[in-house]
Formats: structure tokens, C-alpha cells, sequence
């Protein structure tokens, strides 16, 4: 059996040849001294064992069949060489034994074009001259290059005869349009790509005939099972349809890689440049027809909700059964610490009933490849608090042990993409990425709903759902669940289309949608109709049940919880469990996606929406109605909604950007009737945590530790982003009940500023902004006093003092001037690195409070013509930092170069050395797209300079290097310019692999984190 990378001519020659009736076998051949009657011997055994091809691939196996089909295309292109350039092969060099090595490589390499992506057989392409001089090479000798044009059109046609009797031939050769591609519904091509064996061998155990016959069912089961009886609520009408796996499966778009080193495939920036042009049912079929397969795992990553599990169950009922054997394994069902082989016979135990052995089960399905779907690999990381680190690289040695062992098995592993990061992928492991659905995908699973309910349009009078209407809802009809979630919420009264008719914001249709989804699920649950004050009531209350789960992610900084951490956040927020210490109940909502490991006998689970929308509105609904209720008394039967201070001191706002969008949204659609509540009820609350009063909370909430000093800044600024969004340019004395604003501010911001972590502090200071500004007191209105306006920031505003002038500061007590030791003195007591930087760089610069200038570098009131190097060099860094700012390349550079030099003449702290070089790498990163190839190598060359000269600390080395690697990666590249890079590259480490948390800091700006 050869392996993946083992295509060499000797060995598939001597593979095919084998069991043929050859007068030379290639080991004799491979004996004979005399060079030209080795050349006819070999030519003549080569159309020998092509010629045999056809009888050979209609008697065999499946396996027999892949191998044959893998080893007779190196075969043919050496018969290809043979038949076109007999003369030229003659040319021999040393010895034997070097021009069979030299061939062996030079037949390898006439599979794919220099850069690896085109197959010999079109002819005239362009690298066949390049081919021509590499045969030239390895044949020695000083002849001109070989023309392989008619080496190439006689493999094209050695091809096209050998597919005849093989079509599978196409898909190992990438000729996708050879290949019967099917219709895109349910992998309905993949079946039609592999042909199956004409001869079959019948099972021989009836464990392997339960196995063998239990995927053909799964075609005819729902998309989603559970959700039948929450359609149809029309009386009288036809039931609301959900389309079979057969009929509504839509095959999504995905992208394909081969894993090395260099991947990063829990980056989706990294999955965008892989190819996606290949139906996906084409790509399994290539993979299952390769030897690839039996060596190393396929992956399908993608999302939640995106169909990695389904995808696992079609292809189970798309494979030949006469030519494998699928095995679907749940992981969430089976022990996580469990070696890979007890995993699977324990999935086998569970569908049979009966303890079975892996190798009894393969030999009762003889002639066929066992093919073992290992869905939810992430479940495992998220569920069991373990770290799997290895397990793919264990799967990958099960599946070479099961072949030294004479059971060649494929193994196919689902997981989300983001987890990873967090296991390490075995070299030349194949992947496959899903892609959310396209506008393409969209309208064809909307055919099929249409077509699946088209009796229930028409008996309740309904229009079928226009592809039009999800215009607006892109993020979520991208996911195939959620899709099938608006066409729910569609299917009763049109009120998707209705939503998009009256303009209905995004927090409208979520609510809208989450309550007829719960109304329908009360209703269920009831024998019969309970009325709609009932049904109201109880959706409500699975509203704030669903709020308290929602909250239990967002205040942990998570995307998955517990049961037992929700059951516990609900005691404390509404009194009682609400059934949530049950994992069951999490059932009830489809939307909701489980995580499931077992560890030690014990089952562990975590829960997560399917899409952060979810989360982020039912977070912002909690808080929204907990405001408008906080001064209100308990509800019916003692039902109250949770208090907001909990929850607003353990997390900020600012952390979730959809969070605070859906919260401006609920506020615009207040009834202005109603709009004193939050304008009343904020600052009291604001008030009540200042003067000690927090937390009002049941002291048993406490989601995660967290010191009290850092809830009560993360609860006061929460409140005081919440009533500047709703209330802007809301005055500070107003807000704080204060006769000395820019005092009580000043206190209030310095908690923040010292609880905060740096970005949270960052991200509040980009939302927020403070004018100053004069107001007059009633009792004396000619004497106006200094005051503070909160407004929310513009996108993309720059910080800003407002329309004070000189006499707004001036009143300050102890600043009737600009004292720079005083201000150097205060910055070094707090250890403000923001202002250290700004007024005295290293510890030498001297501070100068100049006009805020408008142009260049002379934004920070310092010159880049300074004479003091510490001054050159911070307004240098800032100039090359500010936004704007360079406007042409040639500034760019030259401020670059600036810095650096300022750099090493000021001779500054280590750590500064390391923050500015860095600070310069990242700005080189930012700047090279728009950076010619030239430019750009001699700024990397002489940053990498610098650093080494002033020793630098890894993460600029890291920084260094992924400039690096992009620019190497550019077509307009010089041969000299790509060798000096190369060279560069091996002095710095690789950034590829590195986790999320590892991955360089992003270039530091003065422009807002959305932009």
C-alpha cells in the first residue's frame, strides 16, 4: 500500500506489475546493465500494465481499486516521456541508479505545474518549458531543454483512455469537469462520482449488516427532528412541512486545504485565500477515492448552525454501501478520555445494543473501506475542561496502525473552527472549511421550502417566502438552522415579510421572532388551548429564563455555560432555578446549541446560542426591561425580572458593539410616554452606587470574582454609557447631582481609568466624549460656571477638548498654568503610561504644551526636528501612528526611518526600546498593501537591522516576521528580492500556529476599533 506522498514510478510499476503476467518483473528490469534495452523493456512492460488497467480496476475491491487508480497515474506519465522522447531519455548519465532517481523525481513533478495547481495533459501551457529544462538537468548533459508538448498531449490521451474504464481517475487528477457533479441537494453528486464495484462481497456478520444498512434511512429523517408540532398553528390549514435530508440538504460552498505548518486553520483571514470553487460533494468524492485518505483525517470546520453534523449524516447515506463501510461517531456520546478505538466501539454498542469489536466489525464487511465520522471533536474541547492537544495526531496513528494491520480505514472529524488553535493538526492532514450560505444557496433551500409547504400557503392563505424579504437578515439566514428559523417564524401570517414591510429594527424581529417561537412552545406543551393571556404570561417567562442564560455568557466573558452555572445565576436573579439545573431543558430551543463530553463516567455539558445575535438581544432585553421595572414591585405570583446591577458589575457594555446597538434600538422605539423611566431611574441608581449602596443584589450572584472596587466601575460606567446613548449631551452636574462637575468627573473617570483593564478602558474612552462647557446657576446667572456635556462619539472622532477655551482651564485649581514638572510628577505618581508617554517619552523628554497644531507630527505639540532625540523620536512615532498621517509613502518612510534613528541615538529603557520598535513593525504591517515591493523590503530590511542592534524582544520579532512572510507571498517579488526575504525570514521566528492569544498586538491608533 503506498502511502500519500509515495507516487514514485518504480514503486506504483512495481505495484501494478505484480500480480500481472509479465515476461519481466521491474526487479529484473531494474537489473539489466545495457541502458537501451532497459528503455525498450521498460517501455514495453509500461504499455503492458497499462493495458491491463481495465481488467485489473473491474475485478478488484474498493481498496484494490484505489491503490491501482493511485499508482497507474506515475505509470502513465513515465509512458508518456517514453513515447514522446524516447531519443532524449537514451542520454544517460552516470549511473543507472541516478537516472532512476533523477526520473523517479522529474515523474513526480509532471503531476502539477510549478505552482502546484494544474495536471500535464492540455499541452502548450506555459510551465511545460520549464518542465522541459528541469528534464534537460536531470538527464545531464548540455542539450537544450526538451519541448514536453508532445509528452503532454500523449498523457491527455493515455488519460482519457484509462478513465474510460475508470472515471474515478478524473477526481484524483483534479479535472472537476469531468466529473458528474449532481444537482447540489444532499451530496447527490457524490454517489455519482464513485462508481461502485461491480462485484460486491455480501456482509457476513449481522453486526456489519445492521452497520452497513442503517445510513440508507437517514435520507428520508428531517433536517431538524423536534420541531414539527411547533408549526401549523393556522386551525384547519395543512401542516407546516420540514423538508426531508434528501429533498431540503442544500450542499453548502466550501473551502479546501492541504494542512503543513505554515496553516492557520482557526483563522478565517487564512481560510479566505483557500480555494472554493469545487462542489463539495466532489471534494469528498476525490478524498474517499485517494490514498490520502486511509492515511491522514479529513476536518470539516466551520461555525455553529453552519452543518457539520449533517453534513456527516448525508455523506454516511451517500457512499456506496458495496464499496464502504460508514461508521457516525457522536463524541459527545462516548468517552472523551477513551482511546480513539474505544470511542468507536462504544458508538457501535450504543446503535447495536451488543459489545462488538472493531476488528470483528471490519471483517463482517469484506471488500469494503471503513470510513468512521468523528462529529464534534470541539464538543470535547468545550465540555470536558481538558486539553486534546494530541487527539488528531492519535487518530491519524490509529488509522496507520489499522493499516499495518491490513484495515485501512478513512477518518472524517467535524469541530468548529475556532477551537483550532488548541490541538495539533498531523502534516498533510486534509481539511474542508464550510461556508455560510451564498444568495445562491439561499434561494435553492428556499425552493424546496417553498415547494415542501406549498399546500400550507395555499389553505391558509399565505404568500411563500420571498427570497427578497431576507435581504435584511443576511447574518442570520446565512446559517442553514437559522434560515429554517425565519421560514418558521415566516410561515405564520408572513410576518418576516411583514417586519421588513414596516421597517422593523433588528431588537423588533428578534422579538418578535423569539415570542412566536416560545407562544408556539407553550401552546405544546398545554393540552389544550390555554388562552393568550396564559400563553403571553409563560412565553415572557421563558423570555427571562432565556435573558438569564444569555446573561450568564455575557458576565462571564464566555460563549458557552453550564447548567449548573445558569441554574445558579437564576436563583440568585429570579428567585428560582427555573428549571435550568436540568440539562433537558435546554431541549426545549432548537437554537441552542449543546456541547456534550463524558469524562470519567461523568457527563459534562455546556450550552451556547447558534448565533451570537442571540446572546447580544437577549442580554440587551434583560437590561432594557430591568431598567423600565427596577422601581417597580414583584409581578403576578411574585414573578419580578432580574435586577440590572448584577450583572451590569461584572461585565462592560462596551465589550459587546451589538449589545449597545440593540439597546439604542429598544430606546428609539420607546413610547416617548415611557421615556422618563430610564431618565429617572439611571442616575438614582447611579447616584444610590456612589453613596455605598452597592450591590443591591442578592449576594449570592457572583457569576465570576471580581474585586468590588472593579464592579462598581464597570456597573457606573455601564449606567452612564447607557443614559449617554439614550440621552445624549446629558450635562455631568445633571447626571451626578454635583454644583462641581469637572471635580466629581474627574473622580469618577479616575475609578474607571484604575479598575478597568487597558482595553476596556480604551473602548469606554472611544464611546464616550466629554465637552467642556459653561452653565449658569439660577442664583447667580451672571457667574457661569465650568460644566461637563457626555455625548456618544462620532465614527472615527478624534479626542477633542470641546469649545472651552483657555479660561475653562484656567479655573482648575493649581494649573494658572502650563508647569511641566508638575504634570511630569503627577504622571510618574499614577505610573499613566498614556501620559508618560505624551510628556516625557522615556523618562528624558522634555514636556512642551504647545497648540494642538493641524497637520503632521505637530499634533503632539513636539517637532520631528526637535533637537532633543527623545522628542524626535516620540513625535516621529505618533506622526507615524495618527490616522491620516502619512499621506504618501515618501513621508511614511521618512518618518520611519526617523524614528528608528531618534531611537538609537536617545538610548532609551529597554522597555521602550521594545514598545517603539514594535510600534514601527506594526505601523510597516499596516502600511504594506499600499507599499511598493521595493520600498517595502528595504523598511523591513532595516527594521529587522535595528532590531538586532538593539536586541529586541520577541513579540517584535514576531511582528517582523509576519511582514515578512506577507510580502514574500506578493507576485511582483524579484528573484533577489525574494532570496534577501528568505534570508530575512530565517532569521525571525514564524508567527503560523500561534494561538490568538500569541498572535502579535494589533498596530496601536487614535481611530475607533470599528473602524
Amino acid at each position: 500500500m503506498p502511502t500519500a506522498s509515495e507516487t514514485g514510478w518504480v514503486r506504483c510499476l512495481r505495484l501494478l506489475a505484480v500480480a500481472g503476467d509479465y515476461p519481466v518483473r521491474p526487479r529484473e528490469l531494474l537489473d539489466e546493465e545495457d541502458h537501451e534495452a532497459f528503455l525498450r523493456r521498460l517501455h514495453a512492460v509500461c504499455h503492458q500494465v497499462l493495458d491491463g488497467f481495465p481488467d485489473r480496476v473491474r475485478a478488484a475491491d474498493r481498496l484494490a481499486r484505489t491503490v491501482a487508480c493511485h499508482a497507474v497515474l506515475p505509470v502513465a506519465r513515465l509512458t508518456a516521456l517514453l513515447d514522446a522522447h524516447s531519443e532524449e531519455l537514451a542520454a544517460r548519465p552516470t549511473t543507472k541508479r541516478r537516472w532512476t532517481e533523477a526520473m523517479e523525481d522529474f515523474v513526480d513533478e509532471m503531476a502539477y505545474g510549478p505552482d502546484g495547481s494544474r495536471p500535464v495533459g492540455e499541452g502548450g501551457e506555459p510551465w511545460e518549458d520549464e518542465l522541459g529544462d528541469r528534464l534537460r538537468r536531470a538527464l545531464g548533459g548540455g542539450r537544450p531543454s526538451v519541448d514536453l508538448r508532445a509528452a503532454a498531449a500523449r498523457l491527455a490521451a493515455l488519460v482519457e483512455h484509462l478513465a474510460f474504464y475508470e472515471p474515478e481517475l478524473w477526481l484524483l487528477l483534479g479535472e472537476w469537469s469531468q466529473v458528474p457533479s449532481g444537482t447540489g441537494t444532499a451530496l447527490d453528486g457524490l454517489p455519482e462520482a464513485l462508481s461502485s464495484s461491480p462485484d460486491s462481497l455480501p456482509c457476513t456478520s449481522d453486526a456489519a449488516r445492521t452497520v452497513a444498512g442503517r445510513p440508507a434511512r437517514e435520507l428520508g429523517r428531517p433536517l431538524v427532528a423536534g420541531v414539527e408540532a411547533a408549526s401549523g398553528d393556522t386551525p384547519g390549514s395543512a401542516p407546516v412541512v420540514i423538508p426531508r435530508l434528501d429533498t431540503g440538504y442544500v450542499d453548502p460552498a466550501a473551502r479546501w486545504a492541504v494542512l503543513h505548518d505554515d496553516a492557520v486553520p482557526y483563522a478565517e483571514a487564512w481560510w479566505a485565500t483557500q480555494s472554493a470553487d469545487v462542489p463539495v460533494g466532489l471534494r469528498l468524492a476525490a478524498h474517499f477515492s485517494g490514498v490520502a485518505a486511509l492515511h491522514v483525517p479529513l476536518l470539516v470546520l466551520g461555525h455553529p448552525g453552519v452543518g457539520k453534523s449533517l453534513l456527516t449524516r448525508v455523506t454516511m447515506a451517500r457512499l456506496p454501501a458495496d464499496d464502504f463501510l460508514p461508521v457516525r461517531v457522536e463524541l459527545r456520546s462516548v468517552a472523551a478520555d477513551a482511546p480513539v478505538q474505544r470511542q468507536i466501539e462504544e458508538a457501535l454498542e450504543q446503535l447495536l445494543g451488543e459489545r462488538v469489536g472493531w476488528p470483528d466489525l471490519v471483517r463482517g464487511a469484506p471488500g469494503r473501506i471503513p470510513v468512521v465520522l468523528l462529529d464534534g471533536f470541539d464538543e470535547l474541547l468545550q465540555a470536558a475542561e481538558t486539553e486534546y492537544w494530541d487527539y488528531l495526531q492519535e487518530v491519524a496513528d490509529f488509522q496507520a496502525r489499522e493499516m499495518a494491520a491490513g484495515r485501512p480505514l478513512a477518518v472524517v472529524v467535524t469541530s468548529r473552527t475556532v477551537v483550532m488553535h488548541r490541538v495539533r493538526v498531523p502534516d498533510c492532514t486534509r481539511a474542508l472549511c464550510l461556508e455560510p450560505f451564498g444568495e445562491r444557496h439561499r434561494r435553492r433551500w428556499l425552493e424546496v421550502w417553498n415547494a415542501a409547504n406549498r399546500g400550507y400557503f395555499t389553505s391558509s392563505g399565505l404568500r411563500p417566502l420571498d427570497p427578497a424579504v431576507l435581504d435584511d437578515r443576511l447574518e442570520l439566514a446565512a446559517q442553514p438552522l437559522l434560515l429554517l428559523l425565519l421560514a418558521l417564524y415566516d410561515s405564520v401570517d408572513n410576518g418576516l415579510a411583514r417586519a421588513q414591510e414596516s421597517r422593523a429594527s433588528g431588537a423588533e424581529l428578534f422579538e418578535r421572532l423569539l415570542l412566536g417561537f416560545l407562544r408556539r412552545q407553550v401552546r405544546k406543551r398545554h393540552a389544550r388551548d390555554p388562552g393568550p393571556s396564559v400563553v403571553d404570561r409563560e412565553a415572557e417567562q421563558e423570555m427571562a429564563r432565556l435573558g438569564v442564560v444569555a446573561l450568564a455568557m455575557f458576565t462571564r466573558g464566555q460563549q458557552s455555560v453550564g447548567a449548573e452555572q445558569v441554574a445558579s445565576d437564576a436563583r440568585a436573579l429570579l428567585g428560582v432555578d427555573a428549571g435550568w439545573a436540568d440539562d433537558r431543558a435546554f431541549g426545549r430551543f432548537f437554537f441552542i446549541h449543546e456541547a456534550q463530553a463524558r469524562v470519567r463516567g461523568r457527563n459534562r455539558r455546556t450550552y451556547e446560542f447558534l448565533h451570537a445575535t442571540f446572546n447580544e438581544y437577549l442580554v440587551a432585553r434583560t437590561i432594557w426591561r430591568a431598567l423600565r421595572t427596577a422601581a417597580q414591585p414583584p409581578g403576578p405570583e411574585g414573578w419580578r425580572a432580574p435586577l440590572p446591577v448584577g450583572p451590569l458589575s461584572f461585565a462592560q457594555l462596551t465589550d459587546r458593539a451589538q449589545v449597545l446597538e440593540r439597546l439604542a434600538e429598544m430606546g428609539a422605539a420607546a413610547d416617548p410616554a415611557e421615556s422618563w423611566a430610564p431618565a429617572d431611574t439611571i442616575p438614582r441608581l447611579l447616584g444610590e452606587a456612589l453613596n455605598g449602596a452597592l450591590p443591591p443584589a442578592d449576594p449570592a450572584y457572583e457569576p465570576k470574582p471580581v474585586p468590588p472596587l472593579t464592579r462598581l466601575a464597570h456597573y457606573t460606567s455601564n449606567l452612564v454609557l447607557l443614559h449617554t446613548m439614550w440621552f445624549p449631551g446629558v450635562s455631568v452636574s445633571k447626571l451626578l447631582g454635583t454644583r462641581d462637575a469637572p471635580a466629581a468627573w474627574h473622580r469618577l473617570s479616575g475609578l474607571w481609568e484604575s479598575q478597568l483593564d487597558a482595553e476596556e478602558w480604551d473602548d469606554l474612552t472611544r464611546h464616550l466624549v466629554v465637552d467642556r462647557t459653561w452653565y449658569a446657576r439660577p442664583e447667580t446667572p451672571d457667574e457661569p460656571v465650568r460644566d461637563l456635556r457626555l455625548r456618544w462619539a462620532a465614527h472615527g472622532e478624534p479626542a477633542g477638548l470641546g469649545a472651552a477655551g483657555p479660561d475653562w482651564f484656567a479655573q482648575e485649581p493649581g494649573h494658572t498654568g502650563t508647569i511641566r514638572d508638575g504634570l511630569a510628577r503627577r504622571a510618574a505618581f499614577r505610573c499613566s503610561l498614556d501620559q508618560q508617554l505624551l510628556l516625557r517619552g522615556d523618562g528624558a523628554m522634555p514636556y512642551r504644551a504647545g497648540r494642538v497644531w493641524e497637520a503632521g507630527a505637530e499634533r503632539v505639540g513636539v517637532s520631528t526636528r526637535s533637537g532633543d532625540p527623545s522628542e524626535r523620536m516620540v513625535a516621529s512615532l505618533v506622526a507615524l501612528l495618527t490616522p491620516g498621517h502619512p499621506g504618501a509613502q515618501q513621508d511614511s518612510t521618512a518618518l520611519h526611518t526617523a524614528c528608528l534613528q531618534a531611537l538609537g541615538t536617545a538610548a532609551p529603557s529597554r522597555s521602550t526600546q521594545d514598545l517603539v520598535t514594535w510600534a514601527v513593525a506594526a505601523a510597516l504591517v499596516r502600511d504594506l498593501p499600499w507599499l511598493e515591493t521595493r520600498e517595502a523590503c528595504a523598511r523591513i530590511s532595516e527594521t529587522v537591522q535595528w532590531g538586532d542592534r538593539l536586541r529586541v524582544g520577541e513579540e517584535v520579532l514576531h511582528t517582523l516576521s509576519s511582514a515578512v512572510h506577507e510580502l514574500r507571498r506578493r507576485a511582483d517579488v524579484s528573484r533577489q528580492e525574494a532570496a534577501h526575504l528568505d534570508a530575512l525570514a530565517k532569521r525571525l521566528p514564524r508567527t503560523a500556529g500561534r494561538t490568538p492569544e500569541e498572535q502579535p498586538r494589533q498596530i496601536p491608533s487614535f481611530r475607533s476599533r470599528n473602524q
